[in-house]
């Protein structure tokens, strides 16, 4: 990690280095420099430097109008043949965002791939209504109505699966409670109370297998609905980001400073990184809740097995986390987004870096929440090892 912040280092200082500025005067004789110098102020020179010209007084309190003309070395030649690339390098994932969501390379005008797009749910492709039909006019309806169908297939037959396996425990906890029926030790008892409960969890169970998908589409629709609330509020136009993306481009060609075009290069790179890491946590978001929602009647045929022991659904629990958190993320981002972002809209034209803080800010809102509402990680392993230990329980006593 030193030796590339050192080689970092030493390439800015050499760009730097090669970016001196020669500057000719034309101003008369000896004697007119010398006046010059001496009318020349700490802002007359900014200026001088800055634009190339300025206002001077002489003796007489006359104003003098002087320009300078400088010719650009080879430094900052280098920097802008260097961020000419790195731009190119933003270009090319702008082009392969655009393909994934429009379904083409244009990544221009209306097709530019926003966060705040994405947020707005105006891609068809990252969509978590599985139970509704993809827009016809949408580049990816076909795949997105094949991919839906395939979820729905494996629902159906995953929830067949569980409820077959919930009427066998049905079944052995009946026969156990019959074997039982017979016994008065205390043994018996416990066994007895035991199983008695496992009858209240498996009913609970039986009812989840058959409402839960309608929880899951409650869910989905209380968030859409906020969306759609938040987009009223503030609007849905995106053009603080495309102003934003287009005038740091704009600025890394046109400045002529070799730290102008160094910051305008890492400022683009890291607003396209963004846009970039939203397309791809949004699609595996997409991909979670339809996973989710595939197993979820298997974690209903755990329910009654996990709170065997302690009364506690671990797998099921944890379940409802992951999914509610997938879920509600959408909804919560946005509305960061549109407080920080639309509403310090003018704030980041001026200073775009800021911009790439609430980008940064926004993409890590889940952990943020997660740590304020003290949620814990799902941890499906340690559910699913609670419930092959729990297993044990429906054995009679010894």
């Amino acid at each position: 990690m030193k030796k590339t912040i050192a080689i970092i280092l030493i390439i800015l200082i050499s760009l730097n280095l090669l970016g001196t500025k020669v500057y000719g005067v034309d101003y008369g004789t000896h004697e007119d420099l010398d006046l010059l110098s001496e009318a020349i102020t700490e802002s007359n020179f900014d200026s001088l430097m800055d634009y190339g010209e300025t206002t001077t007084s002489g003796e007489n309190k006359e104003s003098n109008r002087t320009r300078i003309n400088n010719s650009t070395t080879l430094g900052i030649t280098i920097t802008k043949i260097l961020a000419t690339l790195v731009v190119s390098i933003g270009k090319v994932i702008n082009f392969i965002s655009s393909a994934i969501v429009n379904g083409s390379g244009d990544s221009t005008g209306s097709n530019t791939v926003t966060v705040q797009k994405i947020l707005n749910n105006e891609y068809g492709i990252f969509g978590i209504d599985f139970y509704n039909s993809p827009n016809a006019k949408d580049s990816h309806a076909q795949t997105i109505s094949k991919f839906r169908n395939n979820v729905a297939v494996w629902y159906i037959s995953l929830r067949n699966i569980a409820l077959i396996g919930m009427v066998i425990i049905l079944i052995y906890i009946g026969i156990r409670l019959a074997l039982l029926i017979g016994y008065s030790n205390e043994a018996a008892s416990r066994d007895i109370a035991r199983y008695k409960k496992l009858i209240i969890n498996w009913f609970t169970g039986i009812i989840l297998v058959f409402i839960l998908h309608y929880l899951i589409i409650a869910c989905i629709e209380v968030s859409n609905l906020l969306i759609t609330l938040l987009i009223n509020i503030f609007g849905k136009e995106s053009s603080v980001e495309d102003a934003l993306i287009n005038k740091v481009y704009t600025n890394v060609f046109n400045s002529k400073k070799i730290g102008e075009v160094l910051g305008y290069t890492v400022v683009y790179i890291m607003l396209v990184y963004y846009q970039f890491k939203f397309v791809i946590v949004y699609f595996m978001r997409m991909v979670k809740v339809y996973f989710f929602t595939i197993i979820s009647p298997l974690v209903c045929m755990t329910y009654s097995l996990d709170k065997i022991k302690d009364e506690k659904s671990q797998a099921f629990d944890n379940w409802t986390t992951e999914m509610l958190t997938q879920i509600f993320k959408q909804p919560i981002q946005l509305l960061i987004y549109l407080i920080v972002i639309v509403t310090a809209g003018e704030i980041i034209q001026a200073v775009p870096l800021f911009g790439v803080i609430c980008l940064g800010l926004l993409s890590n809102v889940e952990k943020i929440v997660t740590k304020v509402f003290s949620v814990k990680k799902p941890e499906f392993n340690k559910g699913l090892k609670d419930i092959s230990l729990n297993v044990k329980n429906l054995l009679p006593s010894k």
